[in-house]
């Protein structure tokens, strides 16, 4: 017997423990897009971004404060 009683809250089914979403970034003009909506998104580095980018997203975010 199937019980449906378990499921997330649709509200905050994907929300971190911190009350953010999380928001992969590939490049830095992703980064950029956060700037509206960095009360409520955190980023992550995806795993396929190159090392010469991943440098570059570091320092932007750093200089952003996101």
């Amino acid at each position: 017997m199937l019980n449906i009683d378990y499921g997330s809250n649709q509200e905050t089914k994907h929300m971190l423990p911190g009350g953010f979403w999380n928001f992969p970034v590939h490049d830095v003009k992703e980064l950029e897009d956060l700037l509206t909506c960095n009360k409520s998104y955190c980023t992550e580095l995806a795993p396929d971004v190159s090392s010469k980018n991943h440098k570059a997203i570091v320092e932007r975010a750093a200089s952003l404060a996101i």
